[in-house]
């Protein structure tokens, strides 16, 4: 009874909460004048040089709530709209955060923040992510995807240990997936004004997904890869789905790009083979727009090569051992998730 009456009452504050959102249309209308001031300032997409771009339509209304969402996610987004609409950032970041930062406080609060965010993001980036580009200033006082970078400060702020980096790379991920490098395309960089940057080129790799670990909704690229898609019988399975991402040529010092040997060209150089499975991390980059659509750049943050079956962490991010078998692997991973939604860290 207790349970039916529940979803009843947050069910009126679904309706009411997008009927209010729509009336106030708090989605930023472009106007010919926001183009030229973004294409002056090169946040305007232009098909002549910009590649490799994911394209998704923009959102309707702010928040991005749906019907089908799980309550838990409904109710941190309608949590998380009230305090951008209400709070800017200064005034949260000399009140809070800073204050938390600190003294090195790790209260109940800092843990659900750190908790709600990592679901929201989990549930569906490319919601999360439109929702911190696409607010109207006259309606929010601070930007979502402002608020998701804090958060990763004050954790880091606030905890060293030798979870931290397992933990970073958690918060800061919008997608950790398992995927099988199908095909490698390239193209030379260009700055915003389309000009060739000297010996600078993106590579776009087309990837089928094998095992989804964070970033349940993904815009997919088409490929047939039968190869990787067959039973005992012979039999093709449709059960796979792929994504494109990119990645940047040049000497490589970051340790996200710490790959096994042969993933390197002789000046050290990112590069994937075809026919590589790979555990990647990626994250949205590059804002461009249009009047109909928002373009990113979907890069890679950091990525676990798997040699004959086996996981390479040389960094030892998720667990104490350089090579683990993949399924051992990912039951570190997974600790280490449950680590971050409990606070045990």
């Amino acid at each position: 009874m207790f349970k039916q009456a529940l979803k009843i009452g947050l069910s009126f504050v679904f309706l009411l909460t997008i009927f209010s959102t729509q009336a106030n249309s708090q989605v930023k209308v472009l106007t010919s004048f926001d183009s030229l001031t973004c294409q002056i300032n090169g946040f305007w997409y232009n098909l002549a040089y910009d590649q490799f771009q994911v394209k998704y339509h923009k959102p309707a209304y702010l928040p991005p709530l749906s019907t089908d969402m799980n309550y838990e996610t409904l109710l941190s987004y309608i949590f998380l709209d009230s305090l951008l609409r209400t709070v800017d950032y200064k005034t949260l970041n000399t009140n809070y955060f800073t204050r938390w930062s600190e003294n090195k406080l790790k209260n109940d609060t800092i843990l659900s923040l750190i908790k709600y965010i990592y679901k929201i993001i989990d549930y569906d980036p490319i919601k999360f992510t439109q929702y911190g580009d696409a607010a109207d200033g006259k309606y929010y006082k601070m930007s979502a995807s402002n608020f998701k970078s804090k958060i990763s400060q004050l954790y880091d702020a606030l905890n060293h240990t030798l979870n931290s980096p397992a933990m970073l790379c958690l918060l800061n991920a919008d997608y950790i997936l398992r995927v099988h490098i199908n095909t490698i395309d390239s193209l030379p960089m260009l700055n915003s004004k389309g000009q060739l940057r000297n010996g600078s080129f993106r590579f776009n790799a087309n990837a089928t997904v094998i095992d989804t670990l964070k970033g349940r909704v993904f815009k997919q690229c088409s490929y047939n890869n039968t190869s990787i898609q067959k039973d005992k019988n012979n039999q093709t399975q449709d059960i796979y789905s792929n994504i494109c991402f990119s990645f940047c040529t040049g000497n490589q010092t970051r340790e996200p790009y710490l790959l096994e040997e042969k993933t390197y060209s002789g000046k050290k150089d990112l590069t994937f083979k075809q026919g590589q499975d790979v555990i990647i991390f990626l994250e949205h980059s590059g804002y461009l727009q249009d009047y109909q659509n928002d373009y990113y750049n979907l890069t890679l943050y950091k990525a676990i090569p798997i040699i004959n079956g086996q996981a390479k962490d040389l960094k030892k991010t998720f667990s104490n051992f350089e090579l683990l078998n993949y399924s051992d692997w990912k039951n570190a991973f997974l600790e280490k998730v449950n680590m971050l939604l409990t606070g045990g860290y």
